[in-house]
């Protein structure tokens, strides 16, 4: 994107325009209310790979004190 636009409208003129767009998808996420999701990345698997060791820890201290999960 930034490559086309740079050759279109020069250095100067491409840096505002990236700029406007940054601010217009800014904008309309806080007028919304959203979340950025980026399409590339997949919240739900990091937080797991993050998370594991700690849920296998407290899992393992809860069988030991014979806690029964539900």
């Amino acid at each position: 994107m930034w490559e086309n636009i740079h050759l279109r409208l020069g250095f100067k003129k491409a840096i505002v325009s990236i700029d406007n767009k940054i601010l217009q998808v800014i904008y309309h996420m806080l007028s919304r209310k959203e979340l950025y999701k980026d399409p590339n990345v997949n919240l739900e698997e990091l937080m797991v790979k993050k998370n594991a060791s700690k849920w296998m820890s407290r899992l393992k201290k809860y069988h030991e004190l014979n806690f029964e999960l539900a």
